[in-house]
């Protein structure tokens, strides 16, 4: 119906930036978008509270260890991880991803281990703060989702593959 078309629209938010949408002038934030509004949003939060705005580990150090329990999720400011299941790598994240999301949401218990490919910098976001962007901005929850549903694809596809 729209083959080949797309209508782009600028707009204001209370984040400041000029944020294009499309696609009948619905708004969807690019993950660099929603990184870049979540880590002003930490950075304010975190002036306000007590807390780490940002944490540092070292190539090769465990950030998240399978099976323990975790009260954080993770965007990563710069460096990167490997997500790894059964000491297979099945996902590298980068700067503006996010690990450690499930932890927050259905369960603390950590359902892989993340281990820092090179030297990595991370916003940490607790509970607290998980609720309080998902209210403030819908499309944070649902890039949380996306993230949520894009590895849980390629997870069954694995499966699959192995049978």
């Amino acid at each position: 119906f729209f083959a080949g078309r797309r209508r782009h629209t600028r707009l204001r938010r209370d984040w400041g930036s000029d944020v294009c949408s499309s696609d009948l002038g619905s708004l969807h934030l690019s993950f660099t978008d929603i990184a870049k509004l979540v880590s002003r949003e930490i950075k304010a939060l975190s002036d306000k509270a007590a807390g780490p705005m940002t944490l540092e580990w070292k190539a090769g150090e465990t950030i998240i260890d399978k099976g323990k329990t975790g009260n954080y999720m993770f965007l990563v400011v710069s460096g990167e991880a490997d997500i790894r299941m059964g000491g297979e790598v099945i996902e590298t994240v980068g700067p503006d991803r996010i690990v450690g999301e499930m932890a927050l949401i259905d369960s603390p218990e950590r359902s892989a281990t993340v281990i820092a490919k090179t030297d990595i910098v991370l916003n940490p976001i607790d509970r607290w703060k998980f609720q309080y962007l998902t209210r403030k901005y819908p499309d944070f929850a649902l890039f949380i989702m996306e993230v949520i549903s894009r590895r849980l694809r390629r997870m069954n596809r694995r499966m699959d593959d192995d049978v």
